[in-house]
């Protein structure tokens, strides 16, 4: 600013006085900032888990005593948030997978579709393994109502199917759900190096029938049962 502009009396604007408020991609925040001591337990809830996260991964058959101890300290958070899969699934000897197959009959239209948990097709991969966690839930269920028969209980239709038998009538229209369940063997490892190293020997095809066994009725689901 000149000495003449000073001298008529002439001052330079002055912006407006912003206050401190915290933004994030250009929008304000509102609300006051957390207190120190909830900072502090949400600090200790996260190293909490991830604590309990990494000794599970560590902790895993073939492991020491000292990372299987430690993952043990948390068997019960494990079984509070349903973590208690292992982290290395199909190592060293994978068990048999429980295969659910939902026949879906439409009677009005005189056809049938099969829906199967978990389905190899899925995609992303994480659909196929939730798809394959509701195929295991469905499976420990009717083993559960199944054992419970034999011990004289009266035999109630297994409540994870009747839930999914519910979600598959509400969403496909049909007027009745078949579940069956049944085991998909790991083939023997000599039969599938055998088949890669001899041309003469076909490979083996880990969906041919002899690697299922057979099928066993969970039950049958309609309106009626809700």
């Amino acid at each position: 600013m000149s000495r003449s502009e000073l001298s008529r009396g002439v001052t330079e604007p002055r912006g407006e006085l912003v206050p401190n408020v915290p933004t994030v991609g250009g929008a304000v925040v509102s609300g006051r900032p957390w207190p120190s001591w909830a900072r502090l337990v949400v600090t200790g809830m996260l190293a909490f888990h991830l604590t309990a996260i990494l000794a599970a991964v560590f902790g895993q058959a073939p492991a020491s005593e000292i990372q299987m101890a430690l993952a043990s300290q948390f068997a019960g958070y494990y079984q509070l948030i349903d973590q208690g899969y292992s982290y290395r699934y199909y190592s060293p000897e994978p068990p048999p997978t429980p295969v659910v197959e939902a026949t879906l009959s439409f009677e009005s239209e005189g056809r049938e579709e099969v829906v199967r948990f978990p389905d190899r097709r899925l995609k992303p991969r994480l659909l196929y393994q939730r798809h394959m966690n509701i195929g295991n839930a469905m499976y420990r269920d009717f083993m559960e109502a199944k054992n419970a028969e034999m011990m004289g209980a009266v035999r109630e239709k297994p409540r994870v199917a009747k839930s999914v038998a519910r979600h598959l009538l509400e969403t496909t229209g049909c007027d009745k759900v078949t579940f069956r369940v049944r085991h998909h063997l790991v083939p023997p490892i000599e039969m599938v190096r055998e088949g890669l190293n001899n041309p003469r020997v076909p490979r083996v095809d880990p969906e041919a029938d002899e690697f299922y066994s057979a099928p066993e009725l969970i039950g049958e689901f309609t309106w009626n049962d809700y």
